[in-house]
């Protein structure tokens, strides 16, 4: 079964490690973005359980 799959969009890279180390290790797939224009090409291309 596939991993449930989470998108994070914060422009702090601090913050997007850290969430991304701790949800990783609840076997959650984590995609980050810190880009804000990015974000729409990104989940119209992309599926993701939670934004």
């Amino acid at each position: 079964m596939a991993l449930p799959k989470i998108l994070i969009i914060d422009d702090d890279h601090d913050v997007l490690l850290t969430a991304r180390m701790f949800l990783e290790q609840l076997d959650f797939e984590v995609t980050v973005l810190s880009d804000p224009g990015k974000i729409v090409e990104r989940i119209s291309r992309e599926h993701h359980d939670v934004i």
